[in-house]
């Protein structure tokens, strides 16, 4: 079976890999559905080099995704945090709490299952104004410091 590279991105889009805050293991992003994958509930052992041990399969309905995978950039569970500021911490955090919503979410149409598609999206309009924040003052999100239009030229 075809080893296929995933990337870094803590926005976790689709075909990539992000290790939040605290977590022991990654999750990662299908590239065909863009649903998440692996985490810390799952066996699969990544090695140093950032190959997965086991073959990764999608189990999200209509997916048919299966290959075994290399986290890109990959240097550890405990290497990614340490250069972290506060603010990259809350984003961080803010970004797990949502994953763990979609995972958790009961998706079976009741009350409950409304009432944290409600809260997932409140969560995600705190993401997205603390991000822009971060980008207005210049906090770098991913250890290096943002770029303005000016400087780009």
């Amino acid at each position: 079976m075809q080893r296929i590279e995933f990337y870094h991105d803590k926005d976790l889009s689709p075909g990539s890999w992000w290790l939040p805050l605290g977590a022991q293991k990654p999750y990662i992003a299908c590239p065909l559905c863009g649903g998440t994958l692996l985490g810390d509930k799952v066996t699969h052992v990544v090695s140093d080099s950032g190959e997965v041990n086991a073959s990764v399969v999608c189990r999200h309905p209509g997916c048919n995704f299966h290959k075994y995978i290399t986290l890109s950039g990959w240097k550890g569970t405990k290497m990614e945090h340490l250069e972290m500021t506060v603010e990259e911490q809350i984003y961080s955090s803010l970004l797990t709490a949502l994953v763990l919503m979609e995972e958790k979410k009961p998706n079976d149409r009741s009350e409950r299952d409304r009432l944290w598609a409600i809260l997932k999206t409140d969560l995600q309009k705190v993401e997205a104004l603390w991000s822009m924040w971060m980008l207005l003052e210049n906090i770098p999100m991913d250890g290096k410091p943002q770029v303005s239009g000016d400087e780009k030229k």
